[in-house]
C-alpha cells in the first residue's frame, strides 16, 4: 500500500510505502502530496510497477521505490472566472 502522509501540511510530508503491517520504504516530499497513482513503464518481464506522485508543480516518478525522475509542469494562468468562484467560496 502507497500512501502520501501530508504531515503537518507545511512540513514532514512523506510518500510511505507499507508491505502488510511494516513500513517498507518512506520518502520525503517537499510539497503536498495532491495525487498518486502506480503504473508499469517496463515492457519487459518482470514489469515492475512505478509511482507517480503529483507535488505542487512536479510529478516525481518513483521507481523500485528510489526517485527515478522529476516533470516539471507548466505553469499556467488562472481563468478569472475561477478565481471569482474561488474567492467567492472562500467567503
Amino acid at each position: 500500500m502507497v500512501v502520501g502522509d501530508l504531515g503537518t501540511g507545511v512540513c514532514n510530508m512523506k510518500l510511505k510505502v507499507y508491505r502488510g503491517t511494516g513500513l517498507l520504504s518512506e520518502s520525503t516530499l517537499l510539497d503536498l502530496p495532491t495525487g498518486l497513482v502506480s503504473f508499469l513503464m517496463d515492457l519487459h518481464e518482470p514489469r515492475t510497477p512505478a509511482i507517480a506522485v503529483a507535488s505542487g508543480p512536479f510529478i516525481y516518478v518513483y521507481k523500485n521505490l528510489r526517485p527515478y525522475f522529476k516533470f516539471t509542469l507548466p505553469s499556467l494562468e488562472v481563468n478569472p472566472l475561477e478565481q471569482d468562484v474561488w474567492s467567492q467560496a472562500k467567503e
